[in-house]
């Protein structure tokens, strides 16, 4: 559970004048035994006094796990072949891509489930509710 900060600069000077413990005891008497821990404190008082002014996360200079041009032919491995098994994808063009990678992009990425042997999309969208029902006007 997150609680918001009203004046982080108020913990900042805290952290100068009280020991990591004695602030340990104020945090569980206000937010109770959910709190963070004594090891937690101590490496925040130490960034503090080492001149971090800021109690939010810094930016990260981060890439991507896996570049969109994986992402796009993925997509269209499933949707050419909603039969197709992930390790089938693996070995095809994506060789470079763990089994566990293509899996994260199958389902958590593209938001595919496997149903009866078939990658059906989680929620339909537009797209798919219009072809959905040209296929049953179909039948």
């Amino acid at each position: 559970m997150e609680f918001p900060l009203r004046s982080p600069a108020r913990c900042h000077l805290n952290a100068e004048k009280v020991s990591p413990i004695e602030i340990h005891y104020q945090l569980v008497e206000v937010y109770g035994e959910k709190c963070m821990d004594v090891k937690n404190v101590r490496k925040w008082c130490r960034e503090f006094s080492e001149g971090r002014e800021n109690v939010h996360d810094e930016q990260r200079s981060g890439r991507p796990s896996f570049p969109d041009s994986q992402t796009t032919q993925i997509e269209e491995m499933v949707r050419n072949n909603r039969r197709i098994t992930l390790y089938e994808i693996v070995e095809g063009p994506n060789e470079e891509c763990s089994y566990f990678t293509v899996q994260n992009i199958v389902s958590e990425v593209l938001g595919y489930n496997k149903v009866s042997a078939r990658w059906v999309p989680r929620q339909l969208t537009d797209e798919h509710k219009r072809k959905r029902k040209c296929v049953d006007l179909v039948r």
